[in-house]
């Protein structure tokens, strides 16, 4: 099937239907007549249809229309008046959208682009287009929209008639006249006939060829298989194809977001709202402007669920939302809330300590990977996890490192965040845990077993795991160390120095990761000169054996 066949089903329906418009108190225009007119002759010259001229007479009370005098006044409704074609222009454009005419090829759409009667337009997958006649009254397709300017016409000075045909997708249709009742728009869909003039409306046909029409302004009239129902403000109704539409019924009233901020430094962005009594479900945009025509970010949710968004560029956002009820109807859009995103200079990359790290030094040097656009960095170490018992801050660390004071043996936080050069700060870097483990303690001596041969030295026994190393020396000050081991037991066993003199020990105590902690205090023994025995009986021998030789 060719262009032309598959255009004209769509323009023909609307057409026809056209007649069913909404019955508001009739526009009409006044004419005064003047020396050698005829109803006829009038009739011929503003009606688009002259044979209409016996519904003026009726209008207008004339038992004799063939008679009219100068001056006298004809009324004639805007409805019957001849035409004028009107073009739109397209005013906002974005994605993918195509227009087609009788006949012709689908082509892109571009922004500024005249929309004449008998064209077809397509919105795509991400996809948005706005149409503006010359009153101010326009249509805007969502994504996934496919919908035929059958007929636009200017009626008089003020009226605009307009005929559409929503094949799928969603319109959002605005009409505005001159004093906001003169225009009329016709919307059919493969399900009903939507009509209207002076309002802000919403029509939604879906894959299963359902029409939902929800009124956000003024009264909409909406017909389907004979019969038809009347909707007010923030009333809504539902067509379903070969059926007749619902009841009116109320629409959901927006959610609102709960604790917006004044400006979001990380993604991703969360964002919760109240609940809304019979909501079965939220529909969410994130937008570049307050009317949400540009949709960056969009999603149907549960009430209960989060709105979570990654990757935008810095900038302003507005986030709008509606309340879906259970038959799909949408309820008005929230005001918009605006949404600040800077999340440059970014929060930095922690390098040093990792998290959980223990460390064993008093004085901790905490890196951190150089951040684009930071021109110094704001460094925060804690005792809490809040960051409320501030141990060392400083606002202006420049360059990646920074190396704390002495600290206390315990468990720390800290955390980092960027400037910029406007003092701008960003978002804080995730806290950081370390801990500063305190050395083992020194193990105190016992009081040295010295021996005639050996000397036995024992200290206290600190658990399962501890080595120790042990130091003898001949000075105090330990310069001049003649014995040094390291040791599994709390013990050691020595051969007596031959020396004599004060000799000093003492020990120290390593854990399982190798980290030693002081030696315990210096402890002396005395080493005393023993008397020279052999040396003597030695003497006594050789006295001996000159005494008796010879």
């Amino acid at each position: 099937m060719g262009p032309k066949a598959r255009i004209l089903p769509y323009c023909i329906l609307i057409l026809i239907s056209s007649s069913a418009a909404f019955a508001h108190p009739e526009p009409m225009i006044e004419y005064s007549v003047v020396r050698g007119d005829t109803l006829i002759g009038i009739c011929t010259q503003y009606l688009e249809y002259p044979g209409k001229w016996r519904e003026i007479a009726n209008i207008n009370g004339m038992r004799n229309p063939e008679r009219i005098h100068p001056g006298q006044v004809v009324r004639i409704p805007v409805r019957l008046l001849r035409g004028i074609p009107l073009e739109g222009e397209v005013t906002f454009k974005k994605g993918d959208v195509r227009s087609q005419t009788v006949g012709g090829e689908w082509i892109p759409l571009g922004l500024g682009g005249r929309i004449p009667q008998g064209t077809v337009i397509r919105a795509g997958e991400g996809s948005a287009v706005e149409v503006t006649y010359e009153d101010g009254g326009s249509f805007f397709l969502r994504p996934h929209s496919e919908l035929c300017v059958a007929a636009t016409r200017r009626k008089g000075v003020s009226h605009v008639v307009s005929d559409f045909f929503l094949k799928m997708g969603k319109a959002i249709m605005r009409v505005k006249g001159i004093t906001g009742c003169e225009s009329r728009y016709n919307v059919q869909t493969p399900s009903s006939v939507t009509s209207t003039r002076g309002t802000e409306f919403r029509v939604d046909v879906d894959r299963e060829e359902t029409t939902r029409t929800e009124v956000l302004k003024g009264p909409v009239r909406v017909e389907a298989r004979g019969q038809r129902v009347d909707l007010k403000d923030e009333e809504g109704t539902l067509a379903e194809k070969g059926k007749p539409p619902i009841a009116p019924r109320q629409l959901l009233p927006p959610p609102v977001p709960l604790e917006m901020k004044p400006f979001y430094k990380s993604m991703p962005l969360r964002f919760s709202f109240t609940g809304v009594s019979r909501a079965s479900a939220l529909r969410v945009m994130l937008a570049t402007d307050r009317d949400a025509k540009d949709v960056l970010r969009e999603t149907v949710m549960k009430p209960s669920e989060m709105f979570d968004i990654l990757g935008l560029d810095d900038g302003t956002y507005y986030l709008l939302s509606q309340g879906i009820d259970d038959l799909g109807l949408e309820g008005p859009l929230s005001e918009p809330f605006t949404v600040r995103v800077r999340v440059n200079p970014q929060a930095p990359y922690i390098q040093s300590p990792g998290e959980g790290d223990e460390i064993r030094n008093r004085s901790v040097e905490c890196r951190w990977l150089k951040v684009r656009d930071a021109a110094h960095y704001h460094f925060q170490l804690a005792e809490d996890e809040e960051f409320i018992f501030i141990k060392e801050e400083s606002e202006d660390v420049r360059g990646e490192t920074y190396k704390t004071g002495g600290l206390d043996y315990k468990t720390y936080f800290f955390r980092v965040s960027s400037l910029a050069e406007d003092g701008y700060e960003g978002a804080w870097s995730d806290a950081v845990r370390f801990t500063l483990v305190s050395p083992p303690p020194s193990p105190p001596l016992e009081k040295p077993d010295i021996g005639k041969d050996m000397i036995r030295l024992k200290w206290q026994d600190l658990g399962e795991g501890i080595a120790y190393h042990f130091q003898m020396a001949r000075d105090e000050e330990f310069r001049v160390i003649v014995l040094e081991e390291k040791l599994s037991k709390a013990e050691v066993t020595l051969q007596r120095p031959k020396e004599a003199g004060t000799y000093y020990v003492r020990t120290s105590a390593i854990d399982k990761g190798g980290y030693e902690g002081d030696f315990s205090p210096p402890q002396g023994f005395e080493i005393k000169r023993t008397f020279p025995y052999a040396l003597l009986g030695i003497v006594v021998t050789m006295g001996l054996i000159f005494l008796l030789v010879p």
